[in-house]
């Protein structure tokens, strides 16, 4: 199995519901660093920069969370147990790619 089937097998359970949801998650942590550097930061001009960075970085999500609940990927006002069974369900999707051959144990 060479790269290109590698990278095949794994994008067979990748949406755009799945991957806005990755995008989502990698803008949540980049704000957290930049708000935990501002406050770790004894340079008021470098805590402002970082405080910039992290209002961006809110900014990214919002739009990014808006896109969601427009398309219907996400379901803000579900019941928890409707939002816990759909991502239980798109979740086993991921996972459920198989590794070929050569990888199973």
């Amino acid at each position: 199995m060479g790269i290109r089937d590698m990278i095949a097998d794994m994008r067979k359970g990748m949406n755009d519901h799945v991957l806005s949801n990755s995008m989502m998650g990698s803008a949540k942590a980049l704000g957290t660093a930049y708000l935990a550097g501002a406050f770790q930061c004894a340079t008021p001009e470098i805590r402002r920069m970082f405080m910039q960075f992290a209002d961006r970085a809110v900014q990214a999500h919002a739009a990014l969370t808006e896109l969601c609940l427009r398309k219907g990927w996400h379901q803000a006002y579900d019941s928890p147990d409707v939002q816990l069974k759909d991502w239980y369900s798109i979740s086993t999707g991921v996972v459920a790619v198989d590794p070929g051959p050569e990888r199973r144990v």
